[in-house]
């Protein structure tokens, strides 16, 4: 692991601690036998004589559904199928006023027609102060906006698309880690910071890999987030993003037999106000590989905006993914696309939307698609 990785995982325990060492309210501690005693109907547990103690958390649990009809087509293909989105659970948990737990996971249908169950986030988070608090667990990276507020249930989202630079199965961002972050916030005269920090497992041997119980090397990845929201303009945020691994060798390629190291710097532009909202972002991704001793600089961007007028809610974005050359790591998914799409959603419910979505994707290298897609998401 490398010295700042070491320094920074210090601080995040040390500072925490200090902070929480503070005098403040103390909740009722169970014993073990209240741990492990019966449980009454309404969550209390029961005594041998049968009177309530101690009142066990709440859970909350929120889903998330999407089903759609999809048309892909280029020079010599066409496909069209009604296809199962993601069924998402979203599960959390206040265990007392400081601490709260958060879990994450769903069931998808990838291309084959067979099921898969992910565990995308579950984490414990301690609200020490506004300004220090930590989370501890499988986290979405501290990586942009979008990562950030959109997370696996489409319905919450505007589009029925993600940006192409945070595609899930692609993972050219690190969607996904297992680490530990300190987050917090400060509200100044003139503008308000947020920040998160975070130590992680980092890259697997695969982009789309998350290591959640073994690294695949000694390196911890380092990332950095940090969000101003400028008073003089409400609804403004403007981010910056660092991120900072060692991705492991993958002894399976000839061409990965050495490991490469990866930094990502982007920044986001966001507006939103009660009708109009405005996003943009810009990554640039850094490989060293140490294999070949080349350097691979590839660049993602992506600028949407929509407009709601009552219920219907039009929208366009314009995405780009440019790859500095055949980058290993990214092999064979290293294809470089100017995508325009543009669609509409409808909430014709509140918990109920219906989105028509079409796309248009340049590839450098390859035939060009046109994707249509009607989608209907729900919560419940």
């Amino acid at each position: 692991m490398a010295k700042p990785a070491w320094l920074l995982m210090a601080w995040l325990v040390v500072v925490p601690a200090t902070a929480w060492s503070q005098p403040m309210d103390q909740p009722q501690k169970a014993s073990e036998e209240e741990r492990s005693a019966p449980l009454h109907d309404d969550g209390h547990v029961l005594d041998d004589e049968g009177s309530t103690t101690i009142q066990l958390p709440k859970l909350n649990v929120r889903g998330f559904l999407d089903v759609g009809f999809n048309v892909s087509s280029s020079d010599d293909q066409r496909d069209d199928s009604f296809a199962m989105g993601q069924f998402n659970l979203l599960v959390t948990s206040r265990l007392t006023d400081r601490a709260y737990f958060l879990a994450e996971t769903y069931f998808t249908n990838p291309d084959n027609n067979t099921q898969a169950y992910m565990l995308t986030r579950a984490n414990i988070q301690y609200s020490i102060s506004p300004l220090i608090n930590l989370r501890v667990g499988q986290v979405h990276t501290s990586i942009g906006y979008w990562n950030q507020i959109y997370h696996h249930g489409s319905f919450v989202q505007t589009t029925v698309s993600r940006p192409e630079i945070f595609r899930y199965d692609r993972a050219y961002l690190p969607i996904h880690s297992v680490g530990v972050e300190i987050f917090g916030g400060l509200e100044g005269g003139a503008v308000d910071l947020s920040y998160t920090l975070g130590v992680f497992n980092g890259r697997g041997k695969v982009p789309p890999a998350v290591l959640r119980v073994q690294d695949d090397n000694d390196e911890k990845a380092l990332a950095v987030l940090i969000n101003l929201s400028p008073h003089a303009v409400d609804g403004l945020t403007l981010g910056v993003t660092f991120y900072n691994d060692t991705i492991p060798p993958n002894p399976d390629l000839a061409t990965r037999t050495e490991s490469i190291g990866e930094r990502i710097i982007g920044g986001a532009v966001v507006y939103k106000t009660n009708r109009l909202e405005v996003l943009g972002e810009l990554f640039n991704i850094y490989h060293d590989d140490h294999t070949s001793n080349q350097v691979f600089d590839s660049l993602g961007w992506y600028a949407q905006a929509a407009y709601v007028v009552e219920n219907l809610t039009p929208y366009y974005r314009f995405d780009v993914l440019n790859f500095g050359g055949a980058d290993p790591y990214y092999s064979p998914n290293v294809l470089d696309v100017y995508k325009h799409t543009l669609g509409a959603r409808w909430d014709f419910l509140p918990w109920n939307a219906l989105k028509v979505e079409y796309g248009f994707a340049n590839y450098q290298d390859a035939d060009d698609a046109h994707l249509l897609s009607v989608n209907l998401s729900f919560a419940f």
